[in-house]
């Protein structure tokens, strides 16, 4: 078994460690905080799926910073129905490394919100939001450590712990999930290798999760890609996507873009291609409109679905147009 069991009692036990360890530091480093940062963002959005513009959720981050190690982390987001906690931690960092304790996203290709909501096409990759080894998906939070060591433009990542959390749980309860990342830089490339072990409980059957992701950012151009596969004795899946996106010469303002993706598990098996373009009228605004169909050609050795359903647990039309607005204000101290 890859996992070791760590009761309840541990896992406080070193949360109080750390915090101990962070208010250790002088008091002039203590009093005041060197910095509190707050990030509102409201999205707005309409599709196919809803009649008019519908308000579809409110993200909220609160940064503290201690000293130019310590910093901790809080962060939640409402949906029209659900409230949940976001990535919610405590952080120790210096030049060669990172390690982080909370409730954190996942370090499994590109996962965070960044890379989520910022972009021309304003809705997550199919392969990251529906289950790739049977009810486990990429964007699963994981309640639990975090340790990143930066070395010769190498980043390597490992983050271990609870990924069965309830939308407000912070601490773990076990450990059942360990993810590691290896990443290298090339010049204005960045290539990334991962691996999840998930153990057998309510989210999987056990198994293994591999992925392999491209980025590039140069000029006014960005490309972006990541493949997933499985394997388990349990329902596994697979899928890829590729952005190309673009920002247009005297207008940095505006960003157009293309997406190829596809997903596949169990019998179901779709691929889709969406169009984009990114305004950013007022640096507090942003709008997104963008149109998905289905390409006529495909990959996977399987036959696509001619006639486009959404594939099950994924909530929301793909097809068609969608327009999404993002409005966000920062409060800096």
């Amino acid at each position: 078994m890859i996992f070791s069991s760590l009761s309840r009692t541990s896992w406080l036990s070193a949360f109080a460690i750390l915090s101990a360890s962070a208010l250790a530091a002088p008091s002039d480093q203590r009093y005041p905080l060197k910095s509190v940062d707050l990030i509102t963002e409201i999205y707005f959005i309409a599709s196919p799926q809803f009649r008019g513009l519908t308000h579809r959720g409110d993200w909220f981050e609160l940064k503290a910073r201690a000293n130019d190690n310590w910093s901790a982390t809080i962060t939640s987001y409402q949906l029209r129905d659900r409230n949940l906690l976001d990535e919610t931690y405590i952080q120790y960092e210096d030049r060669a490394s990172v390690v982080k304790a909370g409730r954190l996203r996942g370090i499994f290709g590109f996962g965070k919100w960044s890379d989520l909501f910022y972009n021309v096409i304003s809705r997550s990759p199919m392969v990251r939001m529906l289950p790739v080894l049977d009810q486990y998906n990429l964007q699963t939070f994981t309640s639990g450590g975090e340790y990143h060591l930066y070395k010769d433009g190498f980043d390597f990542g490992l983050q271990v712990g609870d990924g069965n959390l309830s939308d407000r749980q912070f601490l773990p309860t076990k450990t059942n999930v360990i993810q590691g990342r290896a990443q290298m830089s090339l010049a204005d490339s960045q290539v990334g290798l991962n691996v999840a072990k998930v153990d057998r409980g309510p989210l999987s059957a056990g198994g293994e999760v591999y992925g392999l992701d491209f980025r590039r950012i140069a000029n006014r151009v960005q490309v972006r890609a990541e493949v997933v596969g499985s394997r388990g004795s349990g329902v596994t899946g697979k899928g890829y996507y590729a952005d190309f996106s673009y920002r247009l010469p005297g207008n940095q303002r505006t960003q157009v873009g293309i997406r190829l993706e596809e997903y596949a598990m169990g019998d179901t098996s779709t691929r889709l291609m969406t169009a984009g373009v990114r305004f950013v009228p007022l640096p507090q605004l942003a709008v997104n409109l963008n149109y998905g169909w289905t390409p006529g050609f495909g990959i996977f050795d399987r036959q696509v679905q001619s006639a486009y359903t959404p594939p099950p647990g994924y909530g929301g039309t793909l097809m068609g147009w969608s327009f999404q607005t993002m409005l966000t204000y920062r409060f800096k101290s």
